[in-house]
C-alpha cells in the first residue's frame, strides 16, 4: 500500500534543550513588552520633531477635524451633528473612532493632545498584535519575528499616520488583531474584532471578504490534511451570528442618520474620484509606485516570491500561511480599482495594507532564502544571505523614517497656514449667525464655531448627490443662497471666484494654493465652472513655459465657457505679452481691469507695463490703486515711488526740451 504524504501547514517546532527552555519562555515576553512599547517612542520622535520645528500642534490632514467635530457634538449636545445638536448625519467615515473620541472628550479637552493618545496607543497595540501574529507565522523563531517587527514598527507611513487623528491607525490595529484571531481561531473574540472593522472603516469589507475565501480555502485544503484547524460548527454560527448583529447595526446607525446603509463619505469620496484616475493608470502610477518607493521596493523582491509561492502551493493542494495577508491586498486594491481608484494624500488608504505587505514579504524572503539553501546545497548561503538582507532594509527603512518627521512637519504646516488660520480668521471676524460654505469642513467647522455648507457633500447630503453635475458651480451658487450662506471659504486650486477678492486670504506667497475667504453676495458673486477652472489652472502651467499660442487658445476656450470672467482676460493679454503683440495686450488687461478693478494682478502687470514702456504717470496711478488695495505691501509702496519720481523726472525733461 502506498504512504500517503504528509503535508504541514507550517513547520513543527524544535523541542527545546532543558538549557534553552527558559531563553524560548522568557525572549518572547520581553520582546512582547518591548513591541508594545518601542512604537510610544518612535512616535514621541516624531511628535518632538515636529512641536520643535512649528511650534504649534497641528495635523498633517483636515478630515481629522471631522471625527473631532461630530465627537464634541456628541459629547456635548448627544447628537451625531455636525453643528450643536443641527445637521445630524452619517458624515464621520468611523463612527467607532468617533464614538470613542466622543467618550475621550468627558476624560480630557484637548482635542490635539487626545487623538494623539489615542492613535499612539493604537500603534502600541498595533504593534504588540504584530509580532504575536509574525511569531506564529515564522515557525516561533522569536528573534527573527522581533526582526521583522522592527520593520513595521519603524514604517515612515505607520509613524506619520499614528499622529495624523485619523481612524486609519485604528483600522490597522484592528485588521491586525482580527487576523491574530483568526488564524488562533479564537472564535468569540474573533467573531467582535470582524464584526467591528466596518465601523472603523467601509473598505474593511475588502478584509471580510479575505477572510471568507481564505477560510473556504482551509475547508478544501482540511479534507486532505487534518492538521489545518478549522472552527467547529457551533463556533461558526456563533460567529456568523455576532457578524451579523454588528454588520446590521452598523448599516442600521448609517440609515437613520442619512437614509444610506453606508457614510455620506462613502458616496461623495467616489463620486469626486471616479473621474479623476483612469484604473489603469491608477494600478501602475499609484499603488505600484507607492509600494516600490524607499525601503519597500527591497522587500517588494520578497513579496512577490511570496506570491509565486502561494500559486505553486495552491496547485500542489497545500495552504499556504499568507493566503489571507495576499488575497486582502489583492481584493483590497481591486475594490479600489473598481470603486474609487485614488490613494489620497501619502497613500492613506492603501496604508492599511502596509503590515500585511511587510509581514508577506519577509516569508517570502525567508522561503527565497531557504529555496536557495536547497538549490545551492550550501548551508552558510542561509547566513549570507541575512546578513547581506536584513542590514539594507534596516538602513532604507530608517532612512525613509528620519526623512518622514520633516515630511509631517510641512504638512502639519501646511494645514495650520491654511485651514486652521481660515477658522480663527471666521471666527474673529463673522457674526455667530454667519454661515459657511467651504469643501474643506474639518478645521474650519471645529474652530470657526460658524455653521458649514459642506459643498464636498460629505455633510451635506443633497450636494453630495450633485458632485459630478456638468453645472455643479451654478447647483452650488443657488444653494447657498437658499441656505442663506454668507462666507465662501476656498482653495484657489478646488474653485475660482470670479471678479471679486476674498476678504481674507492664506500663504499669499504660495500662489498654488492659497485658502480665500470671500463675502457671498447672491446674484453677484460667482463660481467659475469645473471646466473653466481647470483651463485656467491649466493656463497657469502653460504661461511658465512661455508658449504663448496655448496661452491665448486656452484662454478663448475659458472665455466661451465664461464671457465675463477677469481672469481669462487676464490671461490671454499674458498671452499676447509674450508674443510681443502690445496692442492687443493692453485691450485684454483693460477688459479684465474693467471686469474686476480690485484684481492685484491684472493691476500689477498693467502698472509694470506702463512703467517698463515709460508711461510713469499712468504708472503712478494704477500703482497708487495698489496700495489703496494693499497697504501693508511694501513693494507696491517702492514700486509707487520709482513711479513717482520718474513721472517726475520725465516731466522736468519734457519741460526743458520745450
Amino acid at each position: 500500500m502506498k504512504k500517503k504524504k504528509k503535508q504541514n501547514i507550517e513547520a513543527p517546532a524544535v523541542k527545546p534543550s532543558k538549557s534553552s527552555n527558559f531563553l524560548m519562555k522568557v525572549k518572547p515576553v520581553y520582546m512582547l513588552l518591548l513591541a508594545a512599547i518601542l512604537p510610544l517612542i518612535t512616535a514621541f520622535v516624531y511628535f518632538n520633531y515636529v512641536n520643535e520645528h512649528n511650534n504649534f500642534l497641528s495635523f498633517p490632514l483636515d478630515d481629522s477635524w471631522i471625527h473631532l467635530t461630530f465627537a464634541r457634538n456628541i459629547s456635548e449636545y448627544f447628537s451625531f451633528s455636525y453643528y450643536k445638536d443641527e445637521l445630524v448625519t452619517a458624515g464621520s467615515t468611523s463612527p467607532l473612532y468617533t464614538i470613542i473620541l466622543a467618550i475621550g472628550f468627558f476624560i480630557y479637552k484637548n482635542e490635539m493632545i487626545l487623538s494623539y493618545v489615542i492613535g499612539v496607543l493604537c500603534f502600541s497595540a498595533s504593534a504588540f498584535y504584530f509580532y504575536k501574529l509574525t511569531i506564529r507565522d515564522l515557525r516561533n523563531s522569536s528573534i527573527f519575528a522581533f526582526a521583522v517587527t522592527l520593520i513595521f514598527i519603524f514604517d515612515k507611513w505607520i509613524n506619520f499616520i499614528s499622529l495624523s487623528g485619523m481612524e486609519t491607525i485604528m483600522f490597522i490595529m484592528l485588521l491586525i488583531i482580527c487576523a491574530y484571531l483568526y488564524k488562533t481561531k479564537n472564535a468569540f473574540p474573533f467573531a467582535i474584532t470582524a464584526g467591528l472593522i466596518l465601523w472603523t472603516r467601509p473598505d474593511g469589507i475588502a478584509f471580510i471578504a479575505a477572510l471568507a475565501l481564505t477560510y473556504l480555502t482551509e475547508m478544501f485544503f482540511a479534507k486532505r490534511n487534518p492538521e489545518i484547524k478549522l472552527f467547529s460548527k457551533k463556533q461558526l454560527i456563533n460567529i456568523l451570528i455576532i457578524y451579523f448583529i454588528l454588520t446590521g447595526m452598523y448599516f442600521m446607525f448609517n440609515y437613520f442618520l442619512s437614509g444610506s446603509i453606508l457614510p455620506n463619505t462613502y458616496s461623495a469620496k467616489v463620486a469626486y474620484f471616479i473621474d479623476t484616475e483612469k484604473r489603469l493608470d491608477f494600478l501602475q502610477d499609484k499603488v505600484w509606485m507607492y509600494f516600490t518607493n524607499g525601503y519597500y521596493s527591497i522587500i517588494m523582491i520578497g513579496f512577490v516570491f511570496a506570491i509565486i509561492k502561494l500559486i505553486v502551493d495552491f496547485s500542489r493542494k497545500k495552504y499556504n500561511q499568507n493566503t489571507l495577508y495576499i488575497v486582502f491586498i489583492f481584493t483590497f486594491i481591486l475594490l479600489y480599482t473598481i470603486k474609487l481608484p485614488a490613494i489620497n494624500r501619502f497613500g492613506r488608504y492603501v496604508m492599511p495594507l502596509i503590515p500585511f505587505f511587510i509581514l508577506a514579504s519577509m516569508t517570502g524572503f525567508r522561503d527565497m532564502i531557504e529555496t536557495i539553501v536547497k538549490l545551492t546545497k550550501i548551508p552558510i548561503t542561509k547566513t549570507i544571505l541575512y546578513i547581506v538582507l536584513i542590514p539594507i532594509v534596516y538602513y532604507l527603512c530608517y532612512s525613509d523614517f528620519k526623512k518622514n518627521k520633516s515630511d509631517l512637519s510641512k504638512y502639519c504646516n501646511y494645514i495650520y497656514s491654511r485651514q486652521i488660520q481660515a477658522a480663527y480668521w471666521l471666527k474673529e471676524h463673522t457674526e455667530e449667525n454667519d454661515i459657511i460654505a467651504t469643501h474643506d469642513i474639518g478645521a474650519i467647522g471645529y474652530y470657526s464655531g460658524r455653521k458649514l455648507v459642506d459643498v464636498a457633500g460629505l455633510v451635506n447630503l443633497e450636494l453630495n448627490e450633485k458632485l459630478n453635475d456638468y453645472n455643479y458651480s451654478q447647483i452650488m451658487e443657488n444653494y447657498c443662497i437658499n441656505h442663506g450662506v454668507t462666507y465662501l471659504a476656498f482653495l484657489n486650486n478646488w474653485y475660482t471666484i470670479s471678479n471679486q477678492s476674498p476678504v481674507f486670504s492664506t500663504n499669499e506667497g504660495d500662489y498654488t494654493e492659497v485658502m480665500g475667504v470671500f463675502r457671498f453676495s447672491p446674484g453677484k458673486t460667482h463660481i467659475l465652472s469645473k471646466e473653466a477652472h481647470n483651463i485656467l489652472s491649466k493656463i497657469g502651467k502653460v504661461v511658465k513655459e512661455k508658449n504663448a499660442d496655448s496661452v491665448i487658445l486656452l484662454s478663448d476656450k475659458a472665455l466661451k465657457l465664461e464671457p465675463y470672467d477677469s481672469y481669462a482676460y487676464f490671461f490671454r493679454a499674458v498671452g499676447y505679452f509674450l508674443k510681443n503683440d502690445i496692442v492687443n495686450y493692453e485691450k485684454d488687461i483693460l477688459h479684465s481691469l474693467e471686469l474686476f478693478p480690485e484684481s492685484k494682478f491684472s493691476n500689477q502687470n498693467y502698472a509694470n507695463f506702463l512703467f517698463n514702456n515709460k508711461r510713469f504717470e499712468e504708472a503712478k496711478k494704477v500703482f497708487s490703486k495698489l496700495t489703496n488695495l494693499d497697504p501693508a505691501n511694501k513693494n507696491f509702496a517702492t514700486s509707487l515711488k520709482a513711479a513717482s519720481d520718474s513721472a517726475l523726472h520725465q516731466k522736468m525733461i519734457s519741460e526743458i526740451n520745450k
